[in-house]
């Protein structure tokens, strides 16, 4: 049996969030690879799953003792103390709110940074890479896989000191153009640049609009090393539980005959939910204006922000700040939606345009590049630029409010896209399998598997079918 190290630094299973890491070790596994996970998050760190209850026999998970948990925690706090920028983010999204916000940099300022780099130089890829070592003396990997900017350096270190091959995997890539522009900017994201150009034997990159493809190519990364796959889609935690209604579930909520906006994401500064909460005060501000409240699924450190934003601009009471949702019940609060938001400073093609996408919602984004593939403007979304949200958000969302047959338009056209161009969990996995079997030698080399798209080639059907928007 082929034995990977999977080295995922502070990406770990989560209950709510991001499920493309659980995705790829489930079929992993179940492809007959035993798979031994190394992550630096603690065993009693929130939000965590448990992989005996999620896996099956062959992953065997390393977290960091509980004993240990103080010292993530006591790191997080500190950089947070000194590094975040709360006041100026308040002032520049009032100054400016349907801006660009800057992005990753934009969440902690350089004393903030400097201390993260500290604390993952001297701390996190010494020791690491040391535990990792220790249980190589007990068994031997075939192959390394370095999960993020974090897990790829450790990987490829390890690599070398095992002679190993080394994958490494980005689940997205948090570096712009604009960090890469000046050398001032190019130290603060020392730890996104290390992991990026990594030395790998194949290098997988999320295209999630993130554009990693051209990026990575910046950096310097051989091209012919480089796959640009669109992550797999998960409908086993999407299903809506039975005997479930729609009605109830908003009585529920407490929204019973309100129009639902949805907004799903962490609740950093640049996924501007803020913007959200402005356009519903812009509707709910007009004479005999719409009756509707904006739902936000998902936690992070701009949640005090942004709640302090709706009870500045007298929508408290009209906006449901959800919390973390475990996946398995997002499925409800994507059925109730009228319409899907997602208005991203970086990057909109993510899970949540994807499943949003796979209930058939009416998606409105901002039209910058990142969701090409799988959108076009007025056959199955709405796309704005980001120059002209200010008048065109509050408009396009009352006119898809107001509009049930465009919703319905728009609905069917999204979710034969989504059929048509993305790719199961499986499917996308047995890109990796047939990978790493090239690698390793068993079987045929795979050096130019699909590193443009990762998904079905134009007129490839999937017939499988989506539930209907209700």
């Amino acid at each position: 049996m082929t034995t990977i190290f999977m080295i995922s630094g502070f990406s770990d299973i989560e209950t709510a969030g991001n499920q493309s890491m659980k995705n790829g070790i489930k079929f992993l596994a179940e492809f007959g690879y035993q798979l031994k996970v190394f992550t630096f998050m603690p065993e009693d760190y929130p939000n965590l799953q448990d992989p005996e209850k999620v896996f099956p026999a062959g992953v065997e998970f390393h977290r960091l003792p509980r004993i240990l948990s103080w010292v993530i925690r006591l790191g997080q706090k500190t950089k947070d103390f000194v590094g975040r920028q709360r006041d100026e983010a308040r002032q520049s999204e009032e100054a400016q709110p349907f801006g660009n916000a800057g992005g990753y940099l934009r969440e902690y300022n350089a004393m903030g940074r400097l201390f993260y780099l500290f604390f993952l130089f001297l701390l996190y890829i010494p020791v690491e890479s040391f535990r990792v070592l220790a249980h190589s003396l007990r068994c031997r990997p075939d192959l390394v896989y370095g999960v993020n900017c974090q897990g790829a350096v450790v990987a490829s270190l390890l690599g070398r000191l095992l002679r190993r091959p080394v994958i490494i995997r980005f689940h997205g890539v948090s570096v712009t153009e604009h960090d890469l522009a000046r050398l001032r900017n190019r130290l603060l994201v020392l730890d996104e640049i290390s992991g990026l150009t990594a030395r790998a034997d194949a290098v997988i990159v999320a295209n999630d609009g993130t554009k990693g493809d051209k990026i990575l190519r910046r950096l310097g990364v051989e091209e012919d090393k480089v796959r640009f796959w669109l992550n797999g889609f998960d409908r086993d935690d999407l299903v809506l539980p039975q005997g479930w209604h729609a009605g109830a579930f908003k009585r529920e909520l407490g929204i019973e005959g309100k129009k639902v906006i949805t907004m799903l994401s962490r609740l950093t500064t640049w996924k501007r939910v803020d913007r959200g909460i402005r356009c519903l005060h812009n509707l709910l501000k007009e004479p005999g204006g719409i009756d509707a409240v904006l739902i936000i699924a998902g936690e992070g450190p701009a949640r005090q922000e942004l709640e302090a934003l709706a009870q500045e601009l007298g929508v408290k009471e009209s906006v449901r700040f959800l919390g973390g949702v475990p996946h398995k019940e997002v499925s409800k609060y994507y059925a109730i939606a009228d319409v899907f938001l997602s208005l991203y400073d970086i990057s909109n093609l993510g899970n949540p345009i994807l499943e949003a996408m796979y209930f058939g919602l009416p998606i409105i984004t901002i039209a910058d590049g990142s969701t090409d593939y799988l959108l076009q403007d007025n056959h199955n979304a709405l796309l704005i630029r980001t120059e002209d949200l200010p008048d065109e958000l509050p408009v396009k969302v009352k006119q898809l409010l107001e509009n049930g047959s465009l919703r319905r338009e728009l609905g069917r056209n999204v979710k034969n896209t989504f059929n048509e161009k993305v790719l199961s969990w499986q499917e996308r996995m047995k890109l990796e399998d047939r990978l790493i079997k090239g690698i390793l030698g068993d079987g045929n080399n795979q050096s130019g598997l699909l590193s443009g798209i990762g998904s079905r080639g134009p007129g490839e059907q999937s017939g499988r079918k989506s539930p209907k928007h209700r």
